[in-house]
């Protein structure tokens, strides 16, 4: 195995460790406070709505609960319940984490696979094109379906892992190599 194939895959290993490590933390933070210590956190993304409730927390509860805070809504009715607590984030997000947490994984175990790259693209597309269809159709419809939302979050978050894959692949590949003619 080449060094130039190496590092790459470390790369993407390390999206997948920190993903990973975010993931089970989702899961876990519920429990680490009593029963019931949050609930109803709707809120608005990219702003910090419960900065009074995350100081008194402890500082790994808190930062769990403030990742959510800063790139979900937190509605409660989206999200799973856990001791009594909202997940810090909603059943979407968590479909997207665990989407790019698989995606990284399955990439940085294939990278180089000339399959991966050339198809890459059509399935992004695909897979942006399911979310948005289904927030379109439960928006419009004033839907609640965590189950498709939970797979499209997969199949999203996998489109995301593939976007880095296709971007660390271009710059360790010239063109050439990309049509799987690497040496």
């Amino acid at each position: 195995m080449h060094r130039r194939d190496v590092e790459p895959k470390r790369f993407l290993l390390l999206f997948f460790a920190v993903s990973a490590f975010l993931t089970v933390s989702l899961f876990l933070v519920p429990y680490l406070s009593p029963y019931g210590s949050f609930t109803h956190l709707d809120g608005t993304p990219i702003v910090i709505d419960h900065w009074d409730i995350w100081s008194s927390k402890d500082p790994y509860t808190a930062a769990i609960y403030l990742f959510g805070d800063i790139f979900c809504h937190q509605e409660m009715d989206r999200g799973l319940i856990l001791n009594g607590s909202e997940m810090p984030v909603c059943i979407r997000d968590l479909g997207l984490l665990l989407g790019f947490m698989t995606g990284c994984l399955i990439t940085s175990l294939k990278f180089g696979h000339p399959a991966i790259y050339r198809h890459a693209r059509v399935y992004i597309v695909i897979s942006f094109l399911l979310i948005f269809a289904d927030w379109s159709i439960q928006h419009a419809f004033s839907l609640n379906v965590p189950f498709t939302r939970l797979i499209t979050g997969l199949f999203a978050g996998a489109g995301f892992s593939l976007i880095l894959y296709c971007w660390v692949f271009s710059i360790m590949y010239g063109e050439g190599e990309r049509q799987g003619q690497r040496p």
